[in-house]
């Protein structure tokens, strides 16, 4: 859950409810100050696919390596601002 609140308040600092996928992964490194972060094992998972699979009801990822993107659901968004 850590994860997802981190992707959400990132994205929303952006102004952003959909971004590149790889231009998330270096905000969220500048962000941290960590040019390895996110590391998916500090959240026991073994990929950073994987870990974003973890939280599909909080952030989708669609399309593949630079047409890759996240994008917070509807649902999500939507319960977001009530």
């Amino acid at each position: 859950m850590r994860f997802a609140y981190e992707v959400v308040k990132g994205m929303r600092a952006c102004g952003l409810d959909k971004m590149n996928y790889e231009d998330f992964l270096i905000d969220y490194q500048l962000r941290h100050g960590n040019a390895h972060c996110p590391n998916p094992g500090d959240f026991g998972y073994p990929t950073i696919d994987r870990l974003f699979n973890a939280i599909r009801i909080v952030v989708l990822t669609r399309g593949h390596r630079q047409t890759k993107t996240i994008s917070l659901t509807d649902e999500f968004r939507s319960k977001l601002f009530l």
